[in-house]
């Protein structure tokens, strides 16, 4: 019995009509994770910027240092930290608000070096 030669152009059609497949599953996985990631980091900014508590110019205290609220956007929030180093800028995701130790200043704005 011969086994019937198969040329190499078909080989490769019948291996590239596979893997379309799998392409096209794979490509809709990774536009709907990112758009599960933007969306999740949009409702969080909304959550944050629509929250009364907080608000634009709003001094703070992040993580335990002196800060103020630059701006709260869409995406990411912007808080000028106060410490050994200088005033810095530091730009935090929306979705990662929730981990920082933020705590509003009642009576007065914060002291530079208070947790010292």
């Amino acid at each position: 019995m011969e086994i019937p030669s198969m040329n190499l152009n078909a080989l490769s059609f019948g291996f590239l009509e596979m893997l379309q497949p799998l392409m096209a599953i794979t490509l809709a996985m990774v536009v709907a994770l990112a758009l599960k990631d933007w969306a999740t980091n949009l409702v969080a900014g909304l959550k944050f910027k629509l929250d009364q508590a907080w608000y634009e110019g709003q001094p703070c205290y992040v993580d335990g240092e002196p800060a103020i609220i630059i701006k709260i956007s869409i995406s990411e929030t912007i808080f000028a930290i106060s410490n050994g180093r200088g005033t810095v800028w530091r730009h935090v995701s929306n979705d990662r608000i929730k981990f920082l130790k933020i705590e509003r200043c009642i009576d007065k704005k914060p002291v530079k070096n208070a947790n010292k």
